[in-house]
């Protein structure tokens, strides 16, 4: 039995990640990045922020060389999701590091911002990727590999909902995952909603092309995903304590408060499901947009809620 509730534990974090994984919770979109142009810049570090949902780098570089040196600010993916297949630590650079950075810019050109795609550490040479949807990297503890793609067949997403449950379950067995491993497993999926959140709301940004049939299909794993969600919170995982030194990238930052109201945290995901699963059932875009618009809203809200933010 224990061999059992071990693959069972290990294969939904596999169909998690074999979902895809990018930005996580995510309080924008990614359609604020020109994903057309590609840029490159030398500079020193200023600043590394490794915390949820975004990990960010701030600089000190300049676009041209007429130009004196000004800060500009790298967005990435979750600390987690970076660890899981970019591995990066929270102390890969530090101030005054020199690095190069290739990113995607903002639409708003004059803003100095972008979206991480790879970083380099120029006294290392080391390089770390943040593209995380074009990664094949062993698993942070399994040794398999596995390829990223943009969204989960509909059987697969019925496999992932069902194996999560049951790893996750309390009283299905006498021996349960880890709670770290649990815990990890979560923020995978939740960089596996907001990865595909991202891919939709792309498709509806102004300059974006909405294909209504793929849009769905995201909407669709969205839905399988947020009924799964509840079941990665078991009690052993409340382990937030005020003032510890916690790691994003592995340590929960759930707010204690979400175990003893737990009913309104489950309530939030599965109307967050409801709608996800009628945006997939949606006959036309205009049906379908402000479902989008009102799941970002329920999202961002029960985030708000629910995560400690020190």
């Amino acid at each position: 039995m224990r061999r059992f509730m071990k693959s069972i534990g290990a294969f939904a974090v596999l169909a998690v990640v074999a979902g895809g994984i990018s930005q996580a919770v995510a309080h924008h979109s990614a359609s604020m990045f020109d994903f057309s142009k590609k840029q490159t810049l030398k500079g020193k570090v200023v600043e590394m922020r490794w915390v949820n949902p975004h990990v960010t780098i701030t600089l000190n570089a300049s676009a041209n060389p007429d130009e004196a040196p000004a800060e500009w600010l790298m967005e990435t993916t979750s600390p987690g999701n970076l660890t899981r297949v970019g591995g990066w630590r929270r102390d890969v650079i530090k101030p005054g590091d020199e690095i190069e950075v290739t990113f995607h810019p903002l639409r708003e050109a004059d803003k100095k911002q972008g979206l991480l795609r790879e970083m380099k550490v120029l006294s290392t040479g080391e390089v770390y990727p943040a593209n995380i949807r074009d990664q094949e990297k062993p698993g942070l503890e399994y040794g398999w590999r596995v390829r990223s793609p943009f969204r989960l067949s509909r059987s697969l997403t019925g496999a992932i909902a069902a194996a999560i449950t049951l790893a996750a379950a309390p009283g299905f067995a006498v021996d349960q995952p880890a709670p770290r491993d649990t815990i990890f497993a979560r923020k995978i999926l939740m960089g596996a909603i907001d990865m595909n959140m991202d891919e939709i709301e792309t498709m509806l940004a102004p300059e974006g092309k909405l294909v209504l049939t793929d849009a769905e299909e995201h909407a669709e794993t969205i839905s399988t995903m947020l009924m799964a969600f509840p079941h990665l919170f078991p009690p052993a995982t409340n382990q937030w304590k005020e003032g510890a030194d916690r790691d994003p990238a592995t340590d929960t930052f759930a707010n204690p408060a979400l175990w003893s109201n737990f009913a309104d945290f489950y309530r939030r995901a599965t109307e967050a499901s409801k709608i996800a699963w009628d945006a997939s059932r949606a006959k036309r875009p205009d049906e379908f947009r402000p479902m989008i618009k009102e799941l970002r809203q329920r999202c961002n809200a029960c985030h708000a809620l629910n995560l400690k933010t020190e």
